[in-house]
Formats: C-alpha cells, structure tokens, sequence
C-alpha cells in the first residue's frame, strides 16, 4: 500500500548539491547543531533549510553502509510533498521504507554523443527503439561489437576491445571531440551483460591495467586521463565504500 502511494504520486524535479569534504561537513554540521539544536536532524524542514548538507550525510552514509535515520526524513520534507497533504500511510514510515541506491553512472553529467554500451546493451535485450536510434557512434553500438567485448572478457582478453575501441574513437575525434571512458565503458557492460556476482572487480582492474600497458605507443596517444586505470587511492575508496549500481 506504502509503495502503491509513492507510485501515484509526481516524481520531484532532480536535485543537486556541491560535495562536501569530511571535514567540511562536520564544521556544518557543528554549526547547525549549535544554532538549532540537536533535534533539527530528526525535523523534516532539515532537508529543506539545508539541502547541501542533508543529501551530502545520505551520500555519506549511504557509501558506508552506516544507518541512519535522517533518509525517513525526505518522507515528509517540502521537496517531496510540495505542499500537499501528506499521505496517512506515509505518516508512520521511516527510513526503512525509503531505499537509497548510490549509482556508478549518471549519463546528465556527460557530454559525449551517443549512449553508453551497458544502456545499448539493456536496450538491445529489450529490443528497445532506442537500439534502433541513429547515433554517431554507429559501429560502437553495434549488438555484434559489444557481443565481441563480452566475449573477450570471458577469456581475460581487454587489450582487443580497448584497441578497436580507441581507433573507432578516433575515427570521429574531428566531430565528437572527447569520447567516453573506454574504462567504464568496457566495466560497466561486463557488469551488465555478466552479472556483478559473475565479475571480481580486483581482477578486472588488474587485466585492465596489464593490457593498457602493453597498448602501442600510437593507441596510448590518443587516450584520455579517464582512459587509465584506477589509480591506488581509487581502489583504496573502493574497499572502504560500499558497493554502487547500475
């Protein structure tokens, strides 16, 4: 019943907010708590009158798996109700029934032409319109190339798709300028065509890192900083977050 409400419901416009350092946060959060008190974290009007640090504590806690109760809060705030009558059945919900997931991904924050391979992927197993969309990226897109990506995958193999990759890539540099990720390219497919439970992350990364350097000096010229493996402070994040999604 609690999600046949929220269903029916319009969904609120998108929200973004600066991120916030640690240390930057906890000074905020002193300086909420010394003006209004302990209990302006368990108010819903929290969310409103501090957006920035409100959604920066979700992230946090989100990404260390830590719980909490001020998610429960956006149940009842400004921005979700927009001034209308708040649901009975909302009234008595909690943080339990709000689910936060922290995404790999979002496609609004890039300028690239095209779609990434993991969404022609899902649009190709659910023979989608958008498969059949004419976009730039033509061969890229093609539900044979990214079989082939799969495939090499599969066998250990990522230096012949980053090869085919970066060449097609800069076939089209002249017109597309930057080009996506060929890491988050090829990661994200493999976690969507092969399961997350089917890919050890550590591993990938480090077939990832032999293969890009074993790239001829001609391919390393045409890559990108986001083109090179995860650096070690990236990886170290990694074991201490939780894991994202897709």
């Amino acid at each position: 019943e609690f999600l046949a409400v929220a269903a029916q419901r319009p969904q609120p416009d998108p929200i973004t907010v600066p991120y916030l350092s640690p240390l930057v946060l906890r000074k905020e959060v002193e300086n909420v708590l010394e003006s209004e008190g302990d209990s302006s974290l368990t108010r819903a009007d929290f969310v409103d009158q501090h957006p920035i640090i409100y959604w920066n504590l979700v992230w946090y806690f989100r990404r260390l798996d830590v719980p909490s109760n001020l998610i429960g809060l956006v149940l009842s705030a400004e921005i979700t109700t927009k001034g209308a009558e708040i649901p009975k059945q909302w009234l008595s919900a909690d943080s339990k029934h709000v689910c936060v997931k922290v995404l790999w991904d979002n496609i609004n924050l890039h300028d690239e032409p095209g779609q990434p391979l993991y969404l022609m992927w899902n649009a190709h197993a659910q023979k989608s319109p958008l498969a059949h969309a004419l976009i730039t990226e033509e061969k890229l897109s093609s539900k044979r190339f990214m079989q082939s990506i799969v495939t090499s995958i599969q066998s250990n193999d990522l230096l012949t798709p980053m090869k085919y990759m970066l060449q097609e890539y800069h076939k089209h540099k002249a017109t597309q300028g930057r080009h996506r990720s060929i890491y988050r390219e090829i990661l994200y497919l493999s976690l969507v065509a092969l399961g997350r439970d089917n890919i050890d992350h550590d591993a990938f990364d480090r077939e990832y890192k032999s293969a890009f350097s074993r790239l001829p000096e001609d391919l390393q010229s045409m890559t990108q900083e986001d083109d090179k493996p995860p650096s070690a402070r990236t990886l170290w994040c990694r074991r201490i977050f939780s894991s994202l999604y897709l």
